[in-house]
This record gives structure tokens, C-alpha cells and sequence, in this order.
């Protein structure tokens, strides 16, 4: 029955392709790590990308992603800002302790932590710019209303919030605690190929679920997702939510999509009206990931906004 609820539906598509049609410089950026303290009982190791120069830009990833998924836009950014694109605690090539705390209010104290531990080798990473997507725009959400002072604008881009239920079954089972811990044994890189939806055909590449599927390559990883998706999409985080967005003084922009079949597209109106303040921009025809779909569209969008006086 477990197995039956986190694997439907099963990827039953065609083969992916090896690599992404649309090319990208992401592998050619090195990688950097930080040593990040003060959150966890050990340093936690955070791998990160950085390209450009100018006002520091932290982009922030979401659920079962990483810096990955911003390979379109790091560069379109980087003409006129010093782009920072982490992988956070639990994702990517970063540490993914299972114990950690993915609660956002958490997660939002980590991004802060990260900031301070890049400050203290760059003083330019006083107060920077935040860019979150999906999850990870809840978790920039929470980090403007708990951390205002280190944060000069917030973009989000096309995030949850204002849902009663996921719209996914075995997500909602997760979420609600209704699926054991033990069962993350069976997460894998299938959950890359079922739930990692855009809104046009061919974009998901091996390249791509191979990028995201690094942390269940460990027992460890695998429970570290389990707790991120309880902890950072349960029904008590979500109803927190409201309350931090109201918080929110930080000039803000949202970009959201009309298309999307995860996040539906009247969530954008509603964070709107929940932060005051924040102005709506809307990419047509597109996923909730549109940096990937629309990354010139998105770029500009996020570039306009930052740069504006």
C-alpha cells in the first residue's frame, strides 16, 4: 500500500533525452562551498554557484530541485548583478542531514546564516537581493518577514501557498505525515521523472534527473526529502504562512504563471493581496518554473524590478 502511494502514477513516458535541448553554461560556473554554522549541531557544507558582478542576488531554489534549476537565468542576471545560487540544506551537492529542520521559519534562518557566512568574506553580502522559486519562494518569504535588514528587494516566483491540498496524491499523503519515514527508502530518481512537470514536452532531460536525484543517492538523503516536504509543506507550515507574508515590508515583486497545474494561478493574486505592496507580473503560457520556460521573459522581469530606482 506505501509503495502503491508514493509511486503513482509511475513514469511511464517515453526516454528522456541525455541532455537538455535548450544548452547551458551551468557545468562550466565552479563550484563553491561555504561552511555554514550556528543552524545545525555541525557546520552544514554548502555548495553554491556565483557569476557576475554588482548588487549580490541570492536565487533560491524549491522542492526536490537545486542551483539547477536556474542554468537559464544565473547568466542573463549576472550582466549586472553578482548572482549567488545555492543549493539548500537538503538538495543538491549541500549537506542533507535527515534531523536538520526543514520548517521554513528554519530554513529561513539557514539563508541568513549563509549571508553572514559570505559577508564575513565580502563585505558587499551586508544586505543583498532574494530570488526564490516554488518552495523556495516560501522560504524567501519567511526569510523578508524574519530578517528584513538583510534584504534590500524580494522577488518570488511562482510559489505554494493558500492551498488546502496538494495537488498531487502522494505529495498530500506526504505532507500530512500519512506516509512512514521508513518508506523514503524507496525514493529514488523515479520521483524526478514522475512529479518534475513543465508545461512543454521535452524539457525533462537524464541530465536533469540526475541533478536533482543526488541527495537520494544516500539513505540519509532520502529521509532528509521526507522531512522537507512534512516539515516545509505540512498542513501547519501552510497555515503559518499568511501571518509571515503579512510581515513582509520588503519591496516585492511576484512572477507568476498562468499555466500551471501544480500551483494554480489565482495563488498569485492571493499573495498579493497578502503582502503589502507587492506588485504581479505574469509569464504566460508556462510551468511554475518559468526561469526554465521563459528564462529571458523571467530574467527581465527580475532585472527591471531590481534595478529600478
Amino acid at each position: 500500500m506505501i509503495a502503491a502511494t508514493l509511486t503513482a502514477p509511475l513514469f511511464l513516458g517515453h526516454a528522456l533525452p541525455e541532455k537538455p535541448v535548450r544548452p547551458h553554461d551551468y557545468f562550466a560556473l565552479p563550484d563553491h562551498f561555504a561552511l555554514v554554522e550556528g543552524v545545525y549541531r555541525r557546520p552544514i557544507r554548502v555548495r553554491y554557484k556565483e557569476a557576475g558582478a554588482g548588487p549580490p542576488l541570492l536565487l533560491v531554489h524549491g522542492l526536490q530541485t537545486s542551483s539547477y534549476s536556474w542554468r537559464y537565468v544565473i547568466d542573463l542576471l549576472a550582466k549586472g548583478h553578482h548572482v549567488v545560487a545555492l543549493d539548500l540544506v537538503g538538495s543538491g551537492e549541500s549537506d542533507h542531514p535527515g534531523d536538520f529542520g526543514y520548517a521554513p521559519e528554519h530554513v529561513a534562518d539557514f539563508l541568513e546564516a549563509f549571508r553572514a557566512t559570505l559577508a564575513r568574506g565580502d563585505p558587499s553580502f551586508a544586505r543583498w537581493d532574494v530570488c526564490g522559486n516554488s518552495l523556495g519562494g516560501a522560504y524567501a518569504a519567511v526569510y523578508a518577514a524574519r530578517h528584513p535588514e538583510a534584504i534590500r528587494k524580494l522577488v518570488i516566483v511562482h510559489a505554494p501557498g493558500f492551498q488546502d491540498r496538494a495537488p498531487v496524491f502522494g505529495l498530500e499523503q506526504l505532507r500530512r505525515g500519512r506516509v512512514p519515514e521508513f518508506a523514503s527508502v524507496l525514493f529514488g530518481p523515479w520521483l524526478v521523472r514522475t512529479y518534475q512537470r513543465y508545461r512543454h514536452p521535452g524539457i525533462l532531460s537524464e541530465e536533469e534527473v540526475a541533478e536533482y536525484a543526488r541527495p537520494y543517492r544516500d539513505r540519509e538523503g532520502r529521509r532528509a526529502f521526507w522531512h522537507v516536504v512534512r516539515e516545509g509543506l505540512s498542513p501547519e507550515a501552510a497555515a503559518r504562512l499568511p501571518a509571515e507574508l503579512s510581515a513582509i515590508r520588503t519591496p516585492t515583486l511576484l512572477v507568476w504563471a498562468d499555466q500551471d497545474a501544480l500551483i494554480p494561478a489565482e495563488t498569485g493574486e492571493k499573495w498579493r493581496g497578502a503582502v503589502a505592496g507587492a506588485r504581479l507580473e505574469w509569464v504566460k503560457d508556462s510551468s511554475h518554473f518559468p526561469q526554465v520556460e521563459w528564462p529571458e521573459k523571467t530574467a527581465a522581469l527580475i532585472a527591471d524590478f531590481l534595478d529600478a530606482k
